[in-house]
This record gives structure tokens, C-alpha cells and sequence, in this order.
């Protein structure tokens, strides 16, 4: 539960949370778990060739069962994804169903990798309630247009988008809101609605086609013939599945509202087959079944009869919901479907109470999102907060250990409660992994580490994943730092696990003196002469050639490599050293006996700082400010919209090299590739990319811990502002934000100028969550919905979103916020009384239209609705809640007083989510 002010108050979805967590139910079993992305990037391969990209294509995935994963439109599963549960539609305009989102592969042109869709994640509690929104063409969608375009455009162009098509011109569309809940103390009763809106300005004919299925584990000779599921017809609108390991469930579908002249109801067909594969298509080989996977494309795109198991049983089914008569649904009304996927094999669907169910979800996703983030900030970034490699042979940056204490602390923080046994058991897993780094990595041992790949594409001269053209080897200032990062990451739990189990003090020491000669190792010895990967002149730190012996050179590209030393960075508390005395006699040792080596390339551990820490950071405060300079600097790494990962500097100034009559380059491309690195379709020469800019945040953070409010550094470098590092990592965070956030005009930075994305009311409140950022105006850039790492944006609004400046504010981070914040309090948070809720409309007549919703309109078509709350009445809960809210309301004053100020203790930095403390 969220602690508030001393008190705990669980909301109706944290208890299903800890209902699930303490094994009493399963609310997990359950969830979005079916991929989406699977023609946006490598999926399943079991090729001669190891060719993922090319092996399974998307024309294939229509005929061909799958091994392992799924895909579907807002597929839902179990967590082992045997039976699944996903959308089809049709227009009857396309060639075949859309059964699946559509996105181009690596080789597809320069701008591969990427959705070709316009589909949003709209809402979602961790597992009752999920929202999610496809806008479909109602014209032929341009499948060859977009493979056509994007291969002939040059890496200089643009990645051409669907909505770049005209495929949305005039509004042509449907508004696809798919949404599926979970009764209120059953996690195995799903129910799920489909509501379809026509946009356009004419009648339009609409196929809605859900589809259940099992995935294939029968063909592959691995499972016995008597364990193959099954599902089959019972009864009108009932459908029964079993499997041997899920057992039974049943299907009930509802008859939908009638679109046409006749008012007639629209009754779903359901069709049966199997989802084998197609190998006669494919291969030209003889089916081992009469009836696959590619049946109902074939049945109803091609009129097929024979193509679906007349039986009406098999591993598949679909229930087809036709919506076509008189021309189909009218402009500006819409088409519902509802279903229920359920244990009990009712043949009746209660629609009333169906919707009321859904309405009290959304609800409670209402008010525990509300709990988890009650500082009040603009609509408009709650509204985006709300929202939510494949090659073995590369490596990526080691940040697991980082990730799993990060974790751990949020957990303590929010609910109270550590799981020590969950942080020991990943440590011990990621011992081995750090071991496989050294011995890897560092074959020389020399501590300085040739991480090659690193996740960076096209971010240095040559391809760090091959032998270099100029032989020798690439000693990395970026692999470097990141291996001291996985040493304090692991410092960091082996002290929150040596207060429990004191064992793990030795451990600690270890990484302890790890972290200080890999630290030292950046100024690495080579025969007599000591080079460095820092370069004084330029005060920045460079990858570097070696060749053995006194053969060094360093490149100097003034990239993100530089940057990532900062990373670097932990505080150790006194309070923690004194309670571990074995730890304490180490690093004392250390700072008595080798202080050679701990103060000569690393923030001295004999001077305390701020609360008597001790610093360990790899970069001394000397080389802090001359690597900030750059960074902040405008003309460099400090866009309006972040930081870069590469300075603008190498836009007037390439560095360039000759291997051999190979010319290497490497300039600023603040946009999409113009290299042919991994691909070209992921681009480090100058994008901002958010899991960097998170990195550089917190490590800026950790700084601030140690040297306090008064250490102060130009933010941005020329302008004479100083900033101490709490308000430079809160401006960063503000700048990130306004990518996403609306500016004076009304316009995001990610929609790149687009119209329809920034003023059309059907696309103007969501948003895409794009994998990397143009560097100099903020549009958005690769896969549209990279929520692994974009998404923390969510976490930075939640941090900074409360004095985050608006288009009408001072651009100064916490100044001139007061003006605002009574008219915010009042409008979020009302003293002694619940949470206002958004009204459910209830429909006055006896259709069963889904009517208004607290999203659309209040009425349709001039049918009105009158509004009451679903929430049942329960004086207890309420008086709870009533209380809740008091000490809520305690919370955010204080909080909104403290930025007021501006005088807080830690300058609003929370030591204790980065720290191991006492």
C-alpha cells in the first residue's frame, strides 16, 4: 500500500496486488502478455541461416503457427500464453484481415524496425482494468505504400508514417476502443468491449472479429496427441475451451445493437479451425489438417466456405460480428461487442451489468493512480503519464544490478515493505554475470573493459562489434564506466544485504576495491608512459586505440561515451559504515594506504561532504565541472528538449579518419541515420534518447548528495545562471518533458508539426512513446511505441512534474510557481471529501448502444443519458477513504509548500531510492 503521511490506505487494486502477491488469488494469470511489436522487430527464428529478419514475414504469420510467441491487436493471455484472446477487423477494402499491426523489419529500408500503425495504450492497472485504441482506416490500408516509400527514401528523408499515407484523409477512419476487465474478486472472469466509431462523414461497413486460440505446443512432437486442446460450440453465442493445463472455460458472447434500417440485432458467426500451419500455401506441401490457421481470412475476405471446420470445433475460433447493413454504422455512432471469458457457461450476458463492472475498473484505475501520483500538475501531464536485441553475440550495458536495486528501493519507499529474498536471490545471479564481464571483457586485465556494442549503434567511428581496420583495440571510456557503475550497483545491494546478513560485508569490500582500480584504470599505464582515455585539453573523456606498449591514440568525438563515466557516482552514508564495522576497517584502510590510487583519478574519499558522506565517483569535482561545461552547453549536448548523444559541436566540425583509403566519419545527424551501422535505423549521432538522459539525472543527483547546494555550476553553460546539480537534474527533466507536453501554441514536439496529431480532438491527447528524439526539435524518431525505456518519462513527471514550467510560467525550475499552485490544489484535492469521479452514463432507453461514455459524448445521435456512480455505497469504505484523503491532502501541502521555498534538506533528491543507508 502507499504510505501518506503515516497512514495506509489500500485502493481496491492494491489489494487485488497483495491478494496476488500473498498467493490468495492470481490476479496475474491474466494480462496483455500477447506481443504487438512482432513485425516492428526480430521474432521467433529457427532458420538454417540465423536470418530472423527475413525468416518469418508477416505474410507468412497469417498462415504459419507459431512456436513460441503470439501476436494480435490488444491480445491478452495467460502468463504462459497457451490460450489467448486477440482482435481482428476488416473494412472490406483490405486483401486480407487485419489481424495483426504492421511494421517493417531491419532490411526494409532505412526507417525498418518501426510500427507502421496508429494504435495507443490508453490505460492500464497492473492487471484489472486495460484501455487500449486502434484508429483503422476504412480505406485499403497502404501495405505496399509504406514497403514502397520507405525503401526509396534516402537516410536523409524522413521515415514516411502511415498518417503521411493520406489513408486518413477526411477523417475516413474508425476510433477501435478495445477494453478488457476483470470481476471484482474473480481474476479468472475476463470481459471484454469493443466500441468502434465512425469518424468519417458517411456510413461505413465494419467486420469485428475476436479471435480465441491455443497457442501450438501439439505439432512439434513434444506433447502427447491426448493433451491437444480443443474449443468448440455448446449452444447460440457459448463457447467451451479446455485445455490440460488451463482447464475449462467458456465464451459468452452478447448479440450487438443493429446498425442498419432494419434495427435488427447483430448475432455473431462463429467459425472454427486449427491453427496449424498452412504448408500447402507456404511450401507446397500436402496440410496434415483439412482446416489452418489462415481459415478465416479465407472465409470471409475470400468466401471460402470450405475453409472453416463445419464441425465448429478445433484450436481457433472466431466470432464474426458483421456490421454492413444499409451501408453499415452511420458517421458519428459506433458498433459494440461485448464477450466474457469465464469458468461458468452462461449462456446470458447481463449487458447492464457488464458495463457497470467495466465503469467500476475504471474507477478504481482512477483513484489508484491518483494515490500513487496525487501532487497536482498539468492535465497535461498526467494525461501522458497515465498513458503507458536480438544478437547474442553483442553486448549490452550491464544495468541489471542497477535496475534490481532501483526496484527494491521504490518498493520500500512506496509500500513499506523489502523483499530481502528477491534482492539476494537476483545478487547471486549477477555475481556470475560481473564474473563474465571481467573474464570477457578484460581479458588483459588491466581493468580498462572493450564492451564493443554497448546498445550504441552508429555512435563511434567504427563498428565496435567488429576487429578494428586499423588493428589494435578499442579501449572504451564508455564500457569503462559502465563496469564501474555495475561495481557500485553491486556495492550498493551487498551493503542493504551486509544489515541483514553480515556475510556480505566481505562482499562489499570486494566491489569496493573493484570499483576503485577500475576507476583508477581510466588513467591505464602502458610501458613507461601513462596514457589516459581524459583528455585535459578538451576536458572530456575519449575512447582510445591501443596497440600495446606506448602506441595509444585517442579518438576525440565528443559523444555520450564521454558521459557515461558520470554514471559512475554513490554516496556512502556514515551512518551505514559505522553499523558494518568489518566494511568500515576496509575502506578506512584504503583511505590511509592507497590514497595514490583513490584520489588520482576519482572524487577524493578523504574529503566528506555534505552530511559527512564519502563520494565514489570516477570523476573528481575538477573534471566534473569541465565535462558540465559541455554538457550544459547549448551549442553541444543541451538541447531544448534534453541531452544529446553527441555534440552539436561535430556539426561544423566532423572528425574524420583514413584507414587504409577508407575515410571513417563521424558528424552531428540530430535525426534519423545516415549511417549504415547495425542497420541505420537507431541513430547515436546526436538524438536524444531518454534512458541515457535518466542515467545522467540520477548520477547528477547522487553529486548534489555529496557536494550540496553550494556547489554551483552555469546551466545552461554562457547564459550566467547558476544552478546548484538538484536544479540541474530538475531542468533536465523539465526539458524531456516538454518533448511530450503541449507549448503555447498547442503543438508537442514529438508530432514534428503534424496537424492532425496536435489539434484533432480523435488525436490530439495521445500520444506515441517513439524510441529515440531529433535532437534540435524534439520529433519523435524509430519505434512509436518504446515504452522499455521512453516510458520513464512517466517517472520524471512523477518526480518534477508538480514545478514543472508551463507555457505561461518563468523558465527558471521553481521559480514563480506559487501564482498557480492554489488554483491546482483546489482543482485535485478536496479536504474531507472523496474523490470526485468521473459520472458512468447510463442509457435512458432500451437500446444497447454503449452510449456516451465519460470519454465521448454525452449523447448520440440526440439519445440522452442520465449519470449515476457505479461505486456501490459502503459507509465503512467511504469514511476510510474520507480519511485517506485528509491525510492526502497533508501530503501535497507540505509539498507544494517545500517547492515554494525551495529550501528542502536534499533539494528535493531522495537519497534514500538511490543509496544503501542505515
Amino acid at each position: 500500500m502507499v504510505v501518506v503521511d503515516s497512514y495506509e490506505y489500500l485502493t481496491e487494486e492494491e489489494k487485488r496486488l497483495e491478494d496476488d502477491r500473498n498467493r490468495i488469488k492470481y490476479w496475474k494469470q491474466w494480462g496483455p502478455y500477447v506481443a504487438e511489436r512482432q513485425w516492428a522487430t526480430v521474432r521467433e527464428d529457427y532458420s538454417a541461416d540465423g536470418d530472423a529478419w527475413s525468416h518469418f514475414t508477416h505474410d507468412h504469420a497469417r498462415s504459419r503457427a507459431f512456436r513460441w510467441g503470439e501476436d494480435g491487436i490488444a491480445g491478452v493471455s495467460d502468463t504462459h500464453g497457451l490460450q489467448n484472446i486477440a482482435f481482428a477487423f476488416w473494412n472490406e477494402e483490405d486483401p486480407f484481415l487485419k489481424e495483426r499491426l504492421f511494421g517493417l523489419s531491419n532490411p526494409q529500408g532505412n526507417h525498418g524496425e518501426s510500427i507502421k500503425e496508429a494504435h495507443f495504450h490508453l490505460d492500464n492497472t497492473p492487471h484489472s482494468y486495460m484501455k487500449y485504441l486502434y484508429k483503422y482506416p476504412q480505406r485499403a490500408f497502404p501495405y505496399e505504400d509504406l514497403l514502397k516509400e520507405n525503401a526509396r527514401r534516402s537516410r536523409t528523408d524522413n521515415e514516411y508514417q502511415l498518417i503521411d499515407t493520406g489513408v486518413f484523409k477526411d477523417d475516413r477512419y474508425w476510433d477501435i476502443v478495445i477494453e478488457t476487465a476483470k470481476e471484482d474478486n474473480d481474476p479468472q472472469e475476463l470481459l471484454f468491449r469493443v466500441t468502434a466509431w465512425n469518424r468519417g462523414p458517411d456510413p461505413a461497413p465494419l467486420h469485428i472479429i475476436p479471435h480465441i486460440w491455443f497457442r501450438n505446443t501439439w505439432a512439434w512432437g513434444r506433447e502427447s496427441e491426448d493433451k491437444k486442446p480443443s474449443i468448440s460450440e455448446v449452444a447460440d453465442n457459448l463457447v467451451r475451451s479446455n485445455h490440460y493445463k488451463l482447464g475449462e472455460r467458456y465464451v459468452t458472447l452478447s448479440p450487438s445493437p443493429g446498425v442498419g434500417v432494419s434495427g435488427e440485432d447483430v448475432e455473431p458467426e462463429l467459425i472454427f479451425t486449427d491453427n496449424d500451419t498452412n504448408i500447402d500455401v507456404l511450401y507446397g506441401q500436402e496440410n496434415k489438417t483439412p482446416y489452418v490457421k489462415d481459415a478465416f481470412h479465407r472465409y470471409i475476405v475470400n468466401g471460402e466456405k470450405g475453409a472453416v471446420n463445419p464441425a465448429k470445433t478445433g484450436t481457433k475460433c472466431a466470432a464474426w460480428f458483421s456490421f454492413n447493413d444499409s451501408g453499415g454504422v452511420g458517421p458519428g455512432e459506433c458498433a459494440v461487442v461485448r464477450f466474457r471469458l469465464s469458468k461458468k457457461g452462461e449462456a446470458y450476458l447481463d449487458e447492464e451489468e457488464f458495463d457497470d463492472i467495466i465503469e467500476k475498473r475504471k474507477e478504481e484505475a482512477d483513484e489508484f493512480y491518483y494515490r500513487i501520483s496525487p501532487l497536482p500538475m498539468s492535465e497535461d501531464l498526467r494525461n501522458i503519464q497515465r498513458q503507458y536485441e536480438w544478437n547474442f553475440g553483442d553486448v549490452n550495458p550491464p544495468v541489471h544490478a542497477w535496475a534490481t536495486f532501483r526496484v527494491f528501493k521504490i518498493e520500500r519507499k512506496i509500500y513499506g515493505r523489502q523483499d530481502l529474498d528477491f534482492l539476494e536471490r537476483v545478487f547471486q545471479k549477477l555475481l556470475l554475470n560481473f564474473t563474465w564481464w571481467v573474464n570477457r571483457k578484460d581479458k588483459d586485465g588491466k581493468n580498462v573493459f572493450e564492451g564493443g556494442f554497448l546498445g550504441l549503434d552508429n555512435i563511434g567511428l567504427f563498428n565496435r562489434s567488429e576487429p578494428l581496420p586499423t588493428g589494435g583495440v578499442l579501449e572504451q571510456a564508455d564500457s569503462t564506466g559502465w563496469m564501474a557503475f555495475y561495481c557500485l550497483s553491486m556495492l550498493n545491494i551487498a551493503l542493504e544485504l551486509a544489515k541483514h546478513r553480515r556475510t556480505y560485508e566481505d562482499i562489499a569490500s570486494k566491489f569496493f576495491e573493484h570499483f576503485i582500480l577500475i576507476s583508477d584504470a581510466m588513467t591505464f599505464k602502458s610501458g613507461e608512459d601513462e596514457k589516459s582515455l581524459w583528455n585535459e585539453e578538451d576536458g572530456f573523456y575519449y575512447d582510445a586505440i591501443s596497440w600495446g606498449g606506448p602506441w595509444i591514440q585517442q579518438l576525440p568525438v565528443r559523444s555520450l561515451v564521454g558521459l557515461i563515466p558520470l554514471y559512475a557516482t554513490m554516496t556512502l552514508e556514515p551512518e551505514l559504515i559505522n553499523k558494518l564495522p568489518s566494511f568500515k576497517k576496509r575502506v578506512n584502510w584504503f583511505i590511509e594506504n592507497r590514497c595514490d590510487i583513490a584520489e588520482r583519478n576519482m572524487a577524493s574519499i578523504r574529503k566528506r561532504g555534505k552530511g559527512d558522506r564519502i563520494l565514489l565517483a570516477m570523476v573528481s569535482k575538477d573534471r566534473l565541472e569541465k565535462i558540465l561545461k559541455r554538457m550544459l552547453d547549448e551549442n553541444e549536448f543541451f538541447s531544448e528538449h534534453g541531452i544529446r548523444s553527441l555534440s552539436k559541436y561535430h556539426k561544423d566540425h566532423p572528425f574524420s579518419m583514413d584507414v587504409n583509403g577508407q575515410k571513417f566519419t563521424v558528424g552531428y545527424v540530430p535525426g534519423d541515420s545516415d549511417s549504415g551501422l547495425f542497420g541505420g535505423n537507431s541513430n547515436w549521432r546526436g538524438p536524444i534518447w531518454l534512458c541515457v538522459n535518466f542515467l545522467l539525472v540520477e548520477a547528477l543527483q547522487r553529486f548534489y548528495l555529496f557536494y550540496g547546494p553550494g556547489f554551483k555550476v552555469e546551466c545552461p553553460t554562457g547564459s550566467g545562471d547558476y544552478m546548484h546539480l538538484g536544479h540541474v537534474s530538475e531542468e533536465i527533466q523539465h526539458r524531456l518533458q516538454h518533448m511530450f507536453a503541449r507549448n503555447d501554441d498547442g503543438r508537442r514536439s514529438i508530432n514534428a508539426g503534424s496537424d492532425l496529431l496536435d489539434f484533432d480532438p480523435h488525436w490530439r491527447d495521445n500520444l506515441w512513446f517513439y524510441e529515440f528524439f531529433d535532437g534540435d526539435s524534439g520529433r519523435g524518431l524509430g519505434a512509436s511505441h518504446q515504452c522499455g525505456w521512453t516510458g520513464l518519462i512517466a517517472r520524471m513527471i512523477h518526480d518534477t512534474g508538480i514545478n514543472c514550467r508551463l507555457p505561461q510560467t518563468p523558465r527558471t525550475p521553481s521559480v514563480g510557481m506559487s501564482h498557480y499552485f492554489d488554483d491546482t490544489l483546489h482543482r485535485h484535492i478536496h479536504l474531507n471529501n472523496s474523490k470526485p469521479r468521473k459520472p458512468h452514463m447510463r442509457r435512458s432507453s432500451t437500446a444497447r448502444s454503449i452510449g456516451a461514455r465519460s470519454d465521448f459524448d454525452t449523447s448520440v445521435n440526440g439519445e440522452e443519458f442520465e449519470t449515476r456512480s457505479v461505486l456501490p455505497d459502503d459507509p465503512e469504505r467511504e469514511a476510510q477513504r474520507k480519511e485517506a484523503d485528509a491525510h492526502l491532502h497533508q501530503y501535497i501541502s507540505d509539498q507544494l509548500q517545500r517547492v515554494i521555498d525551495d529550501d528542502d534538506e536534499h533539494g528535493g533528491v531522495d537519497r534514500e531510492e538511490y543509496e544503501a543507508h542505515a
